[in-house]
């Protein structure tokens, strides 16, 4: 069965979303990797069910969170760009038209940032600094054309000064891990979830897929 079956669509959705949240809360907010492989598992075997929203957003999304808790940085970095790409796209498509509203409400500008900040997190921890600040630095300057917040900047204040050989000391004399905890998204997969099943029909969200170019 695939999750384009309308008759059991709703159903698969609801259950993906349930195991992406538990894979949230024992990757990011626990740091449990045991107990987040568990999770990755079952999600990645509901990925295999995909039809066409394996093009989508949330399905880019749920493949780098996979990957990132199987170990396979490279793969998670692959498709946590490949997620922001397609943000990216939903924005420039939706842009001067009806939809733009409702397009941006399900990805904003922050949501957008918050992603490049879980991607400069990836490849740090995947051993590429230069990369880590690059992408921070694009963010920073995405979110000054936007208007909004750069919420990141101890961080790419941090892996300045680790590229640069300054250690960060904390007030009791030790020297400081870097301040970068990936966190949970600001979207989560539950409101994801629920916006793909109000616009249900053949092909959930289809301003969430990918178009050809």
């Amino acid at each position: 069965m695939k999750l384009s079956d309308t008759s059991r669509a709703r159903a698969a959705w609801n259950r993906m979303g349930r195991v992406y949240d538990n894979l949230i809360h024992w990757l990011y907010e626990r740091g449990d990797r045991t107990r987040a492989q568990r999770y990755a598992s079952g999600l990645a075997q509901l990925l295999t069910k995909l039809g066409p929203e394996k093009r989508s957003i949330f399905a880019a999304e749920c493949r780098s969170l996979v990957s990132e808790a199987e170990g396979n940085l490279q793969n998670a970095i692959k498709h946590r760009e490949k997620e922001i790409s397609l943000i990216r796209r939903l924005h420039r498509l939706a842009r001067n038209t009806e939809g733009r509203d409702f397009a941006f409400r399900q990805y904003t500008h922050a949501d957008l940032a918050d992603r490049f900040a879980v991607l400069a997190m990836l490849h740090k921890e995947n051993g590429d600094l230069n990369e880590a600040i690059d992408t921070l630095e694009k963010s920073k300057a995405y979110c000054r054309r936007h208007g909004i917040v750069f919420d990141e900047e101890p961080l790419l204040r941090d892996y300045q000064d680790e590229s640069r050989g300054i250690e960060i000391v904390e007030s009791n004399g030790h020297i400081a891990a870097s301040r970068g905890t990936k966190r949970p998204p600001t979207t989560s997969a539950s409101t994801a979830v629920h916006k793909l099943e109000r616009q249900m029909g053949d092909v959930p969200m289809r301003d969430y897929q990918a178009q050809p170019a």
